[in-house]
């Protein structure tokens, strides 16, 4: 007990010595999943196990046999260069060491403290060698001790295996993430954890799940990441591997109980989601109205499909897909597609139109101020208001009166991306960050999120509200941003 108080005393000596701009974040302000199948380093207690990622720490419970939530919202730290992880028998302390410094956690505050030296760790853990047989789970093979083959001759080898005192063997691979054996029988468990690659340009909620994608940059896998928010679990739609799926950027998505469909700069991929294979490829020949595809969005059997030089509604007729091309928007690059009652809302490079679906009528607004006759890059309706992006800042046009309402930004703060809205916010998101615009307030007030909010990066491509959180998607992956944290003060 003393030593216990003596701990949380020194942490808030350390808390209140910072200067104010210093002052750690709230706890549990922002924390990301991303790419976690690079494993450096593996520590395990009686009731959890860490595995130390390129992208930070995962959190594994060995009674549940579930994932946690990863350390990633933690501060302190830099997570992206953890090198060794240690904890004790009993999973009181855990010590990191980056390429240069040692660090202990304070749970309490949710915040890495620098340390001089490691002390002595009371642990039976013992890293041990890769064995000579495993059972494989289907699809993989055993070959050399420590390497794993996967399908198109993929090999992932075994980084690190940690032996925890109790019977079990944890795998940490370079490139597929965590397994787990138990001798003798040693049959492998593979287990699933975090994105499938780290850019996130797209989200799709379906329930309890939220699909995931973006662009490719050099990621070893790829594809389509589903992230049940429920139990921390995800499945995996993987490019590269599905016959007709190549390792493609995929800029939008969307589905139904059946399919998916995926946005690419080679056209619409239309994937039965119970196989998880390609059912159509829909490309410039045959029937869009050009390859690359940006935009998506579902209104009944309809799919509307903006690309690069306008958009093409897909509708079945029959055993077959018509399609329809409303000419007045061809060439233009369409951004963002958000259907509503019986019309849907189009943002294209030379403002926004409404496309009626009883008769096919195409309205071009235009808004006093100006602001949306450019480029717009989004479009959200909340409470009956539809909410516009461009370069010169928001607008809000009230869709029973008619009354505009124009939120000038400043274009060096955020390069719009994404938007999205809540009863008091509208949050976008761009290339300098995440800036918040409290529009219900008198007067109305604007404040800029970046990484030293705890955003892993100021590249926003995505957002979604749900509820007192925001999630965001960058290129350093999904973050669940607590926007209506109290411990915060606007």
């Amino acid at each position: 007990m003393k030593l216990s108080r003596l701990l949380i005393l020194g942490a808030l000596a350390l808390l209140f010595a910072c200067p104010p701009d210093a002052r750690p974040n709230p706890a549990g302000q922002a924390t990301t999943w991303s790419d976690f199948n690079f494993i450096r380093d593996i520590a395990a207690s009686m009731t959890h196990v860490y595995f130390a990622t390129s992208n930070g720490i995962t959190v594994y419970n060995k009674a549940t046999r579930n994932w946690e939530e990863p350390l990633t919202g933690t501060e302190g730290i830099d997570h992206r260069d953890i090198q060794r992880i240690w904890t004790d028998r009993f999973g009181e302390r855990i010590y990191a060491r980056t390429g240069t410094d040692l660090y202990e956690y304070a749970p309490l505050f949710e915040r890495w403290y620098p340390i001089a030296s490691l002390p002595e760790i009371d642990n039976d853990s013992r890293y041990v060698s890769p064995p000579d047989m495993l059972v494989m789970p289907f699809g993989f093979s055993y070959g050399d001790p420590g390497v794993m083959y996967g399908q198109h001759n993929r090999t992932f080898s075994f980084n690190v295996l940690l032996d925890d005192g109790s019977g079990d063997v944890w795998i940490g691979t370079w490139g597929y993430g965590a397994g787990h054996y138990a001798p003798p029988t040693n049959v492998m468990e593979l287990l699933p954890f975090g994105l499938l690659q780290d850019r996130v340009n797209a989200i799709w909620e379906e329930g309890d799940t939220l699909w995931v994608s973006g662009a490719v940059f050099g990621s070893l896998r790829t594809g389509v990441t589903g992230f049940d928010r429920d139990d921390l679990s995800f499945t995996y739609v993987e490019s590269g591997v599905v016959a007709g799926f190549p390792q493609i950027d995929i800029n939008c998505l969307t589905g139904d109980k059946d399919y998916l469909y995926i946005g690419t700069p080679d056209g619409l991929y239309v994937i039965h989601r119970p196989s998880q294979m390609v059912e159509y490829q829909i490309t410039g020949r045959s029937g869009l109205i050009h390859d690359n595809v940006i935009s998506l969005a579902r209104n009944g059997d309809s799919l509307f499909v903006g690309t690069e030089e306008g958009l093409t509604i897909l509708a079945p007729e029959g055993d077959s897909l018509s399609f329809l091309y409303p000419s007045p928007l061809s060439g233009l690059r369409v951004w963002d597609i958000l259907p509503y009652d019986s019309t849907v809302w189009i943002a294209t490079e030379q403002g926004v139109f409404r496309y009626f679906l009883a008769d096919g009528r195409l309205q071009h607004f235009r808004d006093p101020q100006m602001m949306l006759t450019g480029d717009v890059y989004a479009v959200e309706i909340h409470d009956s208001t539809l909410w516009g992006i461009s370069n010169d800042g928001a607008l809000q046009l009230d869709l029973v009166t008619g009354r505009t309402q124009a939120h000038r930004l400043r274009i060096e703060q955020v390069w719009p991306n994404a938007l999205a809205v809540n009863d008091s916010i509208a949050a976008i998101g761009g290339s300098r960050g995440l800036l918040f615009v409290f529009y219900t307030a008198d007067p109305v007030f604007t404040q800029r999120f970046d990484t030293f909010d705890g955003l892993p990066s100021e590249s926003i491509f995505c957002l979604q509200f749900d509820g007192d959180f925001l999630w965001i998607g960058s290129d350093k992956g999904l973050t669940r941003f607590w926007w209506n944290n109290p411990r915060r003060g606007y």
